[in-house]
């Protein structure tokens, strides 16, 4: 496998994509299931505080503010930032690497297709930074790529975008030390969508 830029350039790529392509990701994420599993997950709702992090035009945060939630997005796409901002949305233009949070700050965090562009062996240190920033018994809801490589692709855009794959058994391991698993589905596709609903453990 080709060894991969650093981590700057791999966020630029990202970011020039995402800038320049933002209206192809204008829709809100698993929309058939999201919304049912915060309803069950995560029951009350009035002024709890949710971290949206790849939040892109905001569809998904804006949901969740009209149903009771204060929300703060996280985007690297100036563009995206601008979308979310134009909607009534407190969103900071930073990658979730960046972001620095109280520990304990959320009661729901939504990382819907985000890590898939982190290199994997961050993977666990920016885990282990959603579980710190949740409460306890805080509620992560992820989605991934199903697969094995890591690679930067080439976009029919003429753009090029970085993606890291897992599995769902890679992912629950990675995660066992820190989470509960509450719910999981699979959305066939080339690749795959995983999607996982996780509560937080409290780590003596």
């Amino acid at each position: 496998m080709p060894e991969l830029p650093d981590r700057q350039v791999l966020d630029q790529i990202n970011q020039q994509c995402y800038d320049a392509c933002y209206n192809n990701w204008d829709r809100f994420p698993f929309p058939h299931t999201l919304p049912d599993w915060i309803h069950r997950y995560h029951p009350h709702k009035d002024q709890a505080y949710a971290l949206d992090i790849g939040s892109g035009t905001g569809r998904l945060a804006l949901w969740l503010q009209e149903h009771s939630f204060r929300v703060l997005c996280l985007d690297p796409s100036k563009q995206m930032v601008k979308i979310c901002e134009s909607k009534g949305l407190h969103c900071i233009q930073t990658t979730f690497q960046e972001f620095s949070g109280e520990d304990n700050s959320f009661s729901l965090i939504v990382s819907c297709l985000s890590l898939i562009h982190i290199p994997k062996e961050e993977w666990p240190t920016q885990l282990e930074k959603m579980h710190r920033l949740l409460k306890p018994k805080g509620v992560l809801i992820l989605a991934c790529l199903e697969g094995q490589d890591q690679h930067i692709q080439k976009e029919s855009s003429g753009f090029s975008r970085f993606f890291a794959y897992t599995s769902s058994n890679e992912l629950c391991a990675l995660l066992k030390p820190h989470f509960k698993l509450l719910n999981f589905l699979r959305e066939s596709g080339s690749p795959a969508y995983i999607l996982f609903a996780f509560q937080k453990k409290d780590l003596i």
